[in-house]
């Protein structure tokens, strides 16, 4: 497997969070913020905010959730998977930047930002069309060797974001849903191979892959 067919599968993956949602969850509206709570992940937003529901014939939907707020623009995609942390190698050897590092709640984050285009290819590539650009930081955290994953995804210009851990987005946002969450781990969780569609054989030649192109970095 060529390089460049690493990156596919890398943005496959990420097409494959953003797009998909939710289902097991339940809401509870208290004003200014919303509690949710899904099969491997609970908390709270900031704001007014619903799901959205996926089929049930999607391979691992139980790990997957995604829920919008529609008044400002954001979108929140979450998944989990057993030793997930080759998903943030393969997007750092595209260019995503060092994370920051936040003992936020129970866990500890580390916390990348990014920008997407509208096909949702994540990319640090800057640009002037800023109506063309989502804000997105990506959240990552490990509990008993299982990987969660938290997109959040501003389309909008009415949360201001400039990328830091200082501006509305972040502050707003971004930190009050990190300290709410309670990550819930589960043996039944999908792993590599099961997230990418391949057998073992191949999934540890990717991740040879991974490691060499890190070393060769």
């Amino acid at each position: 497997m060529e390089r460049k067919n690493i990156l596919i599968i890398v943005f496959v993956l990420v097409i494959l969070v953003i797009a998909l949602g939710a289902s097991y969850m339940m809401f509870f509206n208290k004003g200014d913020t919303t509690n949710f709570n899904a099969a491997f992940i609970s908390g709270s937003f900031t704001g007014n905010v619903s799901g959205n529901v996926i089929n049930d014939s999607v391979p691992n939907h139980q790990f997957q959730a995604s829920y919008i707020d529609s008044n400002n623009g954001i979108t929140y995609n979450m998944s989990t998977l057993k030793d997930g942390d080759f998903l943030i190698d393969l997007m750092q050897l595209q260019g995503l930047q060092s994370p920051e590092h936040r003992q936020l709640g129970e866990n500890n984050w580390n916390i990348f930002y990014s920008q997407a285009v509208p096909n949702t290819q994540v990319s640090n590539n800057t640009t002037t069309d800023n109506s063309s650009v989502y804000n997105v930081y990506i959240c990552q955290a490990d509990k008993d060797n299982q990987t969660f994953l938290i997109y959040v995804i501003s389309n909008s210009s009415k949360v201001e974001c400039d990328g830091s851990l200082y501006c509305p987005m972040y502050k707003d946002y971004v930190e009050p849903l990190l300290t709410s969450t309670t990550l819930k781990t589960n043996p039944s969780a999908p792993t590599g191979p099961d997230v990418l569609g391949i057998d073992n054989a191949t999934y540890n030649q990717l991740l040879d892959q991974i490691k060499n192109a890190k070393g060769a970095n």
